[in-house]
């Protein structure tokens, strides 16, 4: 049975699968579900998004470093500036 990540990986399936692929799979569901599985199940694996490590694991320690620095000295878009009234004792514990 399907996970409920899985259709994900069906889809990825039908969109990068050759036709000849496709058409095997059809003849295959009608034919043999059990075939048609395993062949679904192999395509799946053929065409799975490779799964990158998040930065952090992969990264050497100045590799991340650079990586927090070039993040910190990114242009932010400007926000407006709090007014007056909103910096008041009275707003901030309201």
């Amino acid at each position: 049975m399907l996970t409920a990540t899985e259709p994900y990986a069906v889809l990825q399936v039908l969109r990068h699968a050759s036709p000849e692929e496709l058409r095997e799979l059809l003849r295959l569901t009608v034919e043999s579900p059990e075939e048609a599985y395993a062949l679904l199940a192999r395509l799946r694996e053929k065409y799975a998004i490779p799964k990158e490590e998040p930065l952090w694991k992969r990264a050497t320690p100045s590799e991340l470093k650079q990586a927090i620095r070039e993040w910190v000295d990114e242009e932010r878009p400007s926000a407006p500036p709090l007014s007056e009234d909103a910096l008041r004792r009275e707003s901030l514990y309201a």
